[in-house]
Parts: structure tokens; C-alpha cells; sequence
């Protein structure tokens, strides 16, 4: 009797699979749904897809997981995010729904400017708990590939801060990140518009 393929990883019990045709025909989606199967892994690469209960038999993995009915999707990409930052302003949701102006809740020192004024006097290890936690969340609702901004510091040197926050805390996560060097608004203590752009591009 030959001994059956071993492979990493055999997902049972999948409700719903989403697969990505390499060569769909011409005028059909890449993209296909599949109901009631299993697919088996190896090396990070899906080797098999079969109904439910045709794989168990076939193969030797050496996980297996039991969907539960759930859905199997490859992971997604969340192409913008704000997800580095230090602070709440969950106050400022109410102001806004009882029907204060944003221009209002930044003169009274909210907005934008609270959220750097927070990140900017925030250490480093601090600010990388806080993105590792919300790439932890990030990840178990399914997203593998997440573009992170620096944006809260305003001045080149918080910016270049950010940057090597984001890459500290994507070394420790499972997520891929890819970093965006993006200030959001002009430094409140810009003079003028192009204040902050000066800053960056000064030799």
C-alpha cells in the first residue's frame, strides 16, 4: 500500500472558499467560490481542493483544521490605514453628532493637532504596543497585508520616528506592513501652508 502525500495543512469543513483562478478563460472572473470542501497546503501553496470529506483520506497533514463552516479566504489588503497613533478622541464623535463644526472642536484643541500633540509625547515602545495590538485585531479579522501611515508627527524628525516605530512593530507581526512616509496636515506651527513642506525638502 502506498503511504499518501504528506502536506502542512488540511482545512475541513469549509463553508465557503474563495480561490483565485492562475489562468482564468477569456471573460470570466479570476475569482472563484466554492461551497462544502476542503483544501489541503503544503509550503505555503494550496496542493489540492476537494468536497468535504474527500481529502481526509488522501492525505497525511500534519494540521488540521476544522473551519466549522466558516469562511477560507486568501488574506486582505487593507491598502490605507491610520493605524499608528496615541490618544482617543471618542469625546469628539459626540460633539460632532450634537452638531459642533470641526472647526470648532480644533479651536477648543481638538481634532487632528490632539492626536499629534498625544503621538509626539508618546515613547517609542508605547506607540509600538499600540500598533502591534491593532495589527494583532487586524490580523485575526482576516487582513495579511496592511499599509501603515507616520503622519502624526508633523516635523521630519517625528516622522522618521514613526517610521522606525512601524518598522519595529511590523518585525513582530505576522502582518505584512508597508509603510507610508505621509503627513496629514501642514504642522500647526507652520506659518504658512508650506511650512511643513519646506522642512522636508531644505537641503
Amino acid at each position: 500500500m502506498r503511504p499518501m502525500p504528506r502536506v502542512d495543512l488540511l482545512v475541513t469543513n469549509v463553508g465557503h472558499a474563495v480561490l483565485f483562478k492562475e489562468k482564468p478563460a477569456v471573460g470570466r472572473s479570476s475569482i472563484e467560490v466554492l461551497r462544502d470542501v476542503e483544501v489541503a497546503a503544503k509550503d505555503g501553496i494550496i496542493v489540492a481542493v476537494g468536497q468535504r470529506g474527500s481529502l481526509r483520506g488522501s492525505y497525511e497533514a500534519r494540521e488540521v483544521i476544522d473551519a466549522g463552516g466558516r469562511l477560507l479566504t486568501p488574506g486582505l489588503v487593507d491598502m490605507h490605514t491610520h493605524a499608528l497613533f496615541a490618544g482617543a478622541r471618542d469625546d469628539e464623535l459626540e460633539m460632532k453628532l450634537s452638531g459642533i463644526p470641526y472647526a470648532e472642536i480644533l479651536r477648543r484643541g481638538g481634532g487632528i493637532y490632539r492626536t499629534v500633540r498625544a503621538t509626539r509625547s508618546a515613547p517609542d515602545e508605547e506607540l509600538a504596543s499600540l500598533l502591534a495590538s491593532r495589527l494583532s485585531l487586524m490580523l485575526r479579522l482576516g487582513t495579511t497585508t496592511v499599509e501603515v501611515k507616520s503622519g502624526y508627527g508633523l516635523e521630519l524628525a517625528e516622522e522618521e520616528r514613526l517610521l522606525r516605530v512601524i518598522a519595529a512593530a511590523a518585525a513582530r507581526s505576522h502582518v505584512r506592513v508597508v509603510p507610508t512616509l505621509l503627513a496629514h496636515v501642514p504642522p500647526q506651527e507652520a506659518r504658512e501652508g508650506q511650512g511643513g513642506l519646506r522642512q522636508v525638502l531644505r537641503p
